[in-house]
């Protein structure tokens, strides 16, 4: 199990943090060894419990899928032709782990389209979509673009807003489901 150094000030409800997405690393010491045992009462060192990373398609492909048709086919109702699709190759997607599980995933669309950000079920409301959505909007900003795009559920309107993205345009339905255009301009 991964370990970090965590500001005891800030927890978001996945786990204490000390600002950012961890990236897996190896511990730098194990609990108990920080501060050679002496109790400093700023820092601590927690057990990562997510992480968000992105990943190979081909080399993740049956866990990134079992993600999204859990939550969109079988949860949403989405006819299975429809949620897999020839952009999932051209794709960059992004996988959270909880716990050493994946449990979340995303993908951005060479044209800064993000899309099919999904979380199973029981883990909803601690952080992993969020999380999902600043790593494929990092890789967004790491290729250039200029905005990005998602086609928004409306009942997820707010979580997209906090994010930083602006409704565009009229609702409309996707798969029979009302969507919503949102825009977040990076430049």
């Amino acid at each position: 199990m991964a370990y970090r150094q965590a500001s005891t000030h800030q927890f978001d409800g996945d786990s204490y943090h000390n600002g950012g997405i961890d990236s897996g690393g190896s511990p730098q010491c194990l609990p108990g060894e920080a501060f050679a045992g002496r109790w400093k009462g700023f820092f601590r060192w927690v057990p990562v419990m997510l992480r968000v990373g992105l990943v190979d398609y081909y080399a993740f492909k049956a866990i990134i899928h079992q993600i999204r048709t859990e939550v969109f086919v079988y949860e949403q109702r989405v006819p299975p032709e429809l949620e897999i699709d020839a952009f999932d190759p051209l794709a960059t997607h992004a996988l959270a782990w909880w716990h050493e599980h994946p449990v979340g995933t995303g993908r951005l669309l060479p044209t800064g389209y993000i899309g099919r950000v999904a979380v199973s079920r029981p883990l909803r409301r601690r952080g992993i979509g969020k999380a999902i959505m600043e790593t494929l909007m990092m890789a967004a900003a790491t290729d250039n673009h200029r905005q990005i795009i998602v086609s928004a559920q409306c009942h997820a309107i707010a979580f997209y807003r906090k994010l930083g993205f602006q409704e565009e345009g009229p609702i409309y339905q996707e798969a029979g489901i009302p969507h919503i255009k949102m825009v977040k301009h990076l430049i």
